[in-house]
């Protein structure tokens, strides 16, 4: 993870520098910090620092959590809904999620890359979705709209990795042992940092209206036919 989210993110940023590339958009993630319990997330608070350090017109992203095809946010519970044992979740599934539409982030990175000359270097992006969730919440929407109803269950840490182990998607895993550390932070907003506003952008697709597609496919048959799900 270090290879890649610091010391290849530092290279592009010293590359861009001798190259005088005039704008660079390097993106982070929203619970990226030094102290976050996932090593994935230190690595991305060391990379900002290591691309600020080589450009410092760098502009950093951070978004919330994306949806959207093939994400790792719906994807992941519809994994689970096909699994009588239920949805796992850890400390009850209290981790506060804002669901990023994937095409609200992209206008974002078009208007950061569009942007004046001097407008927005070297400053940092929180993106967040237009809404707060826990996890429990976005497990009972996605039980609604699917009617996947199997039990959510809360479980430690250590059972939800080897609960996951238990798919043959191996080479991709829904959870590994920092993915599940990751589920135990909450996403917030950095004071400081500029937003959705700050780039014309108001108007942000919710997961109620948004993500409906991105589910669809995880209804059974009869779902169809159930005034519930239309």
């Amino acid at each position: 993870m270090r290879d890649v989210n610091v010391e290849g993110a530092e290279r592009i940023a010293k590359a861009c520098r001798e190259a005088g590339v005039k704008r660079l958009i390097h993106v982070s993630s929203l619970l990226a910090g030094k102290e976050a319990p996932s090593e994935h997330q230190r690595s991305k608070a060391e990379g900002e620092q290591a691309v600020q350090a080589a450009l410092k017109e760098a502009i950093t992203v951070r978004p919330s959590a994306m949806f959207g095809y093939e994400d790792r946010l719906l994807n992941v519970i519809g994994l689970f809904s096909a699994v009588p044992l239920g949805y796992p979740v850890l400390n009850h599934g209290a981790a506060v999620r804002h669901p990023l539409y994937v095409g609200d982030f992209a206008e974002a990175l078009l208007r950061l890359a569009k942007a004046k000359p001097g407008q927005f270097e070297g400053k940092k992006f929180d993106l967040l979705g237009p809404h707060p969730y826990t996890q429990r919440e976005l497990i009972n929407w996605f039980i609604k709209q699917t009617l996947r109803e199997h039990p959510i269950i809360n479980m430690p840490p250590w059972m939800v990795f080897a609960y996951s182990r238990m798919f043959p998607e191996w080479r991709r895993p829904p959870f590994t042992m920092d993915t599940v550390r990751e589920l135990l932070a909450d996403e917030k907003r950095t004071s400081g940092h500029l937003g959705f506003a700050d780039l014309g952008i108001s108007q942000l697709e919710s997961i109620e209206t948004g993500a409906l597609t991105v589910i669809r496919g995880f209804r059974p048959v009869y779902a169809y036919a159930s005034p519930q799900a239309k």
